[in-house]
């Protein structure tokens, strides 16, 4: 009896923590919600169009808040009943709500400069978080509503915004001191309770109309790490991450509100993500290598107390380079020419096309780089693996059509070559110069860092790009395709796994690391334990361009440049052999 009540007891714990463990690492695949039909229960009236007009809002402040990482069908107003973000579920049933709206990119910066500037990542260039700072003589939004009279400021929450890389342009105030939340990581992000309350001193001094205020929150970004009190109330720490930062909006709007004298009215709020997180959806655990919808699509919220209409959904698709020309009319300006977005208060063409890309990877190790058009119910992914998607019929993106379908693939390919042009996959060298102590900033972030050192040994020459695969344009079969992310994926997730290691140590307390290490899950006491288990993983796979990256900055770190510069020289070799694999750029 003793030892059956002893064995029912270890079951139990190790049932509890089994519990805790689904909460706490973060590659479980159980995350993922269906992203089609965000089912908006309100039952809101349904619009093809932002019901409003050039003008609407003329003299409106404007508020944009910009969520990164963050899933639609991860809030309450898209559907999920498991989470707590009243702020936003209030804004969307008394606003404007599309459930279509996608990102340029999966990655920060390049995705807040279309925002910023209404042009795809191909046309501003900053391409690649720290690579590329936007270029001064393209156009703003910020610089757009200054020449209009407005005062203009910015806060944000990660060094990957930092005023270096060019999203600066046209602010009168551009805070990105970074504290709080990341200090272990020489501060390189701060929580959202830090930039609320920097924005809100802020208003507190600049009360007089108009002003454009943006203010970017990072919180969602791995790694998951909440206030207590919104672990505790999430099914998980990524939800927990997103509802804490729904609070801090709506502390922020509600200082708006004081701060106008109660006239939120006059305030036009857009609140945006720069992309989403893949949860494990397609192999992929977070964010940057693919252009799936787990980290494409992305909420849009549009809300005025007054000009707007209270309580409508717009399923039409709309993409982040709209922002732009949309806010610049409703608030009575002329938007710049030749922009890739459109004015989403205008009459929609049913046969647009959005575009989307990623070439993180590209520009780092070598591997393709992946772009994708949207044109009706059609999705089509371009790499050395093309992909075609009816999103209508599988929003999930589960059944690749391009055998089935060959005729719209290849249609939709010689689409998307026009429409990106023949240099979209041409990266410009790398031109932002990176201090050590900012290189480990942005490393810290889980981030590459710096120019490769493999660009100087291309066999294609500086700048070079890759070839590609696809249905459209004829291709030379006899040249080796560079690595496909999509098949990268499982040695990314092994080897990110490791790089976890060190957080899943810090952040569980002592019995909940003998859980993690029993089910095989990395627990790295510091560096040297994180180094041993890369170069572990070098050993198994050597042509993994990544472990290089990552040991060299953990080398660094450890004052081993020696090691450090070999790790680089390895990185560079592999690359370089791979573009010479491939051969030059097909034309």
């Amino acid at each position: 009896m003793i030892e059956w009540l002893r064995i029912v007891s270890v079951g139990v714990i190790v049932a509890g923590l089994g519990m805790y463990v689904t909460r706490l690492v973060s590659s479980v695949s159980d995350l993922a919600l269906p992203l089609e039909p965000l089912a908006l229960a309100q039952g809101l009236p349904t619009s093809e169009l932002l019901p409003g007009r050039p003008g609407d809002l003329l003299g409106h402040n404007l508020l944009l808040v910009t969520f990164d990482t963050t899933r639609p069908d991860r809030l309450g107003l898209y559907g999920n009943q498991d989470i707590d973000t009243a702020t936003l579920d209030r804004l969307g049933a008394g606003g404007i709500v599309f459930s279509n709206a996608v990102a340029t990119t999966s990655t920060t910066l390049p995705a807040h400069a279309s925002m910023l500037t209404g042009l795809y990542p191909h046309r501003h260039q900053a391409r690649v978080n720290s690579r590329q700072p936007l270029p001064q003589s393209i156009d703003t939004l910020a610089e757009i509503l200054k020449a209009k009279g407005y005062r203009t400021a910015a806060f944000v929450s990660s060094f990957v915004l930092d005023a270096r890389f060019g999203l600066d342009q046209g602010f009168d105030h551009y805070d990105a001191e970074m504290e709080g939340k990341g200090i272990s990581a020489g501060y390189a992000e701060r929580s959202a309770a830090h930039t609320t309350n920097a924005a809100i001193a802020w208003m507190k001094q600049n009360r007089k109309s108009p002003y454009f205020l943006w203010v970017h929150y990072y919180d969602a970004h791995s790694p998951y790490q909440a206030p207590i009190q919104f672990e505790e109330a999430a099914l998980n720490r990524y939800d927990a991450e997103i509802a804490s930062t729904d609070y801090q909006l709506g502390r922020l709007l509600r200082a708006l509100e004081a701060e106008g004298g109660g006239r939120r009215a006059e305030t036009l709020v857009v609140v945006m993500a720069d992309h989403g997180e893949a949860l494990g959806e397609h192999g992929e655990q977070l964010h940057g290598l693919l252009v799936q919808e787990a980290t494409i699509r992305v909420p849009l919220v549009f809300y005025a107390t007054q000009g707007l209409p209270r309580g409508v959904h717009v399923p039409t698709r709309v993409s982040q380079v709209d922002l732009l020309p949309t806010i610049v009319s409703l608030l009575g300006a002329s938007p710049p020419s030749n922009l890739d977005g459109v004015d989403l208060t205008t009459e929609f063409d049913p046969a647009r096309v959005v575009l989307t890309e990623s070439v993180y990877s590209h520009a780092h190790w070598g591997w393709a780089p992946i772009s994708a058009i949207y044109q009706g119910r059609w999705k089509y992914i371009d790499s050395p693996h093309p992909e075609l998607y009816d999103l209508e019929a599988d929003p999930l993106e589960s059944v690749n059509l391009v055998a089935q379908r060959p005729r719209e693939a290849a249609a939709l390919a010689a689409r998307l070559h026009e429409r990106r042009g023949a240099e979209a996959d041409r990266l410009p060298d790398a031109s932002v110069e990176l201090k050590p102590e900012e290189i480990a900033r942005l490393r810290a972030l889980g981030y590459v860092a710096g120019e490769p050192a493999a660009a100087k040994l291309s066999a294609s020459g500086p700048g070079a790009t890759l070839p590609r695969v696809a249905s459209g344009p004829p291709r030379n079969h006899a040249v080796k395709d560079p690595p496909d992310p999509k098949v990268m994926l499982p040695l990314f997730r092994e080897m990110g796994d490791i790089l976890a290691g060190t957080d899943n140590y810090q952040l569980s307390t002592p019995s909940q690391r003998v859980v993690l290490s029993a089910l095989g899950v990395p627990v790295l006491k510091n560096r040297d334990a994180l180094i041993e288990a890369l170069e572990e993983f070098r050993l198994e796979h050597p042509d993994f361009e990544p472990t290089y990256t990552h040991l060299a900055a953990a080398y660094e770190a450890a004052s081993r440049p020696d090691d450090a510069a070999r790790a680089s020289e390895k990185l560079a070799e592999l690359i370089s052999t791979t573009r010479a694999q491939a051969g030059a750029p097909e034309r």
